[in-house]
C-alpha cells in the first residue's frame, strides 16, 4: 500500500490499496518525487525492474497510476535487475537517470533515460548501484555502488568514470576497530572490509557565492549484513570536487567516525537556521532586525540494539556542517566541530526516539 501525506501536518490525504501494483511488477524497492522541478510526477521503482510513473492530481489531493512505465529491457539492459534508486536530472527534466542492482555485487547499471524520445540516452554497466545524486547544476550525476566504488557520468559521455573508493575509508575504520575490541575480532573485520558498499549519497550545492568549491558530495559507507558479526559500524564522509570542470578530482573535507554502538541507516541533508547579530554575508537572511545564518546539517537515522536485546532503537540526530565559507576548508574545523546531537534537544519533543521489535 501507498500513503499520501500531506506538508507541513503531515495528515494522510489519500491511502492506495496494495493491489494498485500488478504483482508481476515485484516488490516496491524505491520512491522519487521531483520536489525541485515541481512536475507533479511519483517515480516508483520495483525489485522487477520496472519503473512505474504515478501522477499527484494538483488540488484534489489524490494520485492516479499513469499508464506510461519503464522495463527493464526498454531501458537497454540485457538482463533483469531491480530498480535501487531514481534521480532527475537538474539541467533537463527530460532524463530521468535509473539505478539498477544486479544478483551480484559486481552487476549493475546506471541508465540515463530520455522521457521525451522514450528511450535510453546513455547505459553505463557498473557494479550494483545503491544511491544516484546529481550535482546541482547537472554536469555530472554520481552513482555509489555495492563493491565501494564512487561511479561518476555525465549526459555527454558514452562512458562512466570510478573517481573514487571506500578502500581508504575502510582501513581507517578497520584500525580504529581493531584498538577498540582486540584481536578477537580480526576475523569479522577482515570479512566486514570484504563487503563494505556505499550506502548513500547526497550532494549539497555550496551556501556561499564565493567559494571556490562549488559543493559536497556526503558519502555514506557501512556493511551490506545486518548482524554484529558482519556489521561495521557506518562512516560519513564529505567529497569535494576540484571545480566544475573536474568533478572527477574528488577530495576528503570532512570525516565522521563510526558512532559508539550505533549504526548510521540514513541520512538527509537539511538546513537550519543560527541566529547572530554578527552575521553580515551573502548567506544570511536579514528581518526584524537581526540576520539568520542558514548552516545545512546532517540528520541521520541512528540504530542500536535496545536495552532488553528484544529489539532495536532508532534515533534521530543531527550534526551540523562547519560554518566556512570555503568547503575545502571544512577538514581544518572537523576536529573543533560538536558529536551528532539527539534530534530531542534541537527539535520540539515528540517522534525522534522509535524502539522497533
Amino acid at each position: 500500500s501507498m500513503v499520501v501525506l500531506a506538508l507541513p501536518t503531515l495528515n494522510v490525504i489519500d491511502l492506495v490499496e496494495y493491489s494498485w501494483i500488478n504483482r508481476h511488477a515485484g516488490d516496491v524497492i524505491t520512491m522519487h518525487v521531483d520536489e525541485p522541478g515541481g512536475n507533479g510526477f511519483v517515480y516508483v521503482g520495483t525489485s522487477e525492474g520496472l519503473v512505474i510513473v504515478i501522477e499527484s492530481l494538483v488540488g484534489s489531493g489524490s494520485i492516479r497510476v499513469c499508464d506510461y512505465s519503464i522495463n527493464w529491457n526498454q531501458a537497454g539492459l540485457t538482463q533483469k535487475m531491480a530498480v535501487s534508486c531514481i534521480q532527475m536530472c537538474p539541467k533537463d527534466e527530460k532524463y530521468l537517470t535509473i539505478g539498477y542492482d544486479g544478483d551480484t555485487a559486481e552487476e549493475g547499471a546506471v541508465v540515463i533515460f530520455d522521457l521525451m524520445k522514450n528511450k535510453p540516452h546513455r547505459v553505463y554497466k557498473t557494479a550494483a548501484v545503491t544511491s544516484l545524486a546529481w550535482v546541482h547544476y547537472g554536469e555530472y550525476v554520481y552513482a555509489g555502488t555495492r563493491t565501494g566504488d564512487l561511479m561518476m557520468g555525465t549526459l555527454e559521455k558514452s562512458h562512466c568514470l570510478s573517481v573514487w573508493n571506500s578502500s581508504s575509508v575502510e582501513k581507517k575504520n578497520d584500525s580504529d576497530s581493531d584498538s577498540d575490541s582486540g584481536s578477537d575480532s580480526d576475523s569479522s573485520n577482515s570479512e566486514a572490509s570484504a563487503i563494505i558498499i556505499i550506502r548513500k549519497i547526497e550532494w549539497l550545492a555550496t551556501q556561499h557565492p564565493t567559494s571556490s568549491t562549488v559543493g559536497c558530495l556526503f558519502v555514506l559507507l557501512g556493511a551490506l549484513g545486518d548482524s554484529s558479526a558482519e556489521t561495521l559500524n557506518s562512516v560519513l564522509i564529505g567529497l569535494a570536487p576540484e571545480s566544475i570542470a573536474h568533478g572527477d578530482k574528488l577530495q576528503e573535507v570532512m570525516y565522521i567516525p563510526p558512532l559508539h554502538m550505533e549504526d548510521v541507516v540514513g541520512f538527509r541533508i537539511v538546513p537550519t537556521v543560527d541566529k547572530d547579530q554578527s552575521h553580515q554575508t551573502s548567506g544570511t537572511a536579514t528581518g526584524s532586525g537581526s540576520s539568520s545564518l542558514i548552516i545545512p546539517a546532517i540528520l541521520m537515522v541512528t540504530q542500536k540494539e535496545s536495552e532488553d536485546g528484544m529489539g532495536v532503537v532508532r534515533e534521530l540526530k543531527i550534526w551540523r556542517c562547519p560554518t566556512s565559507a570555503n568547503i575545502i576548508d571544512w577538514a581544518l574545523e572537523i576536529g573543533m566541530m560538536a558529536d551528532p546531537r539527539r534530534a530531542t534537544e534541537v527539535l520540539p519533543a515528540g517522534g525522534a526516539r522509535v524502539t522497533v521489535r
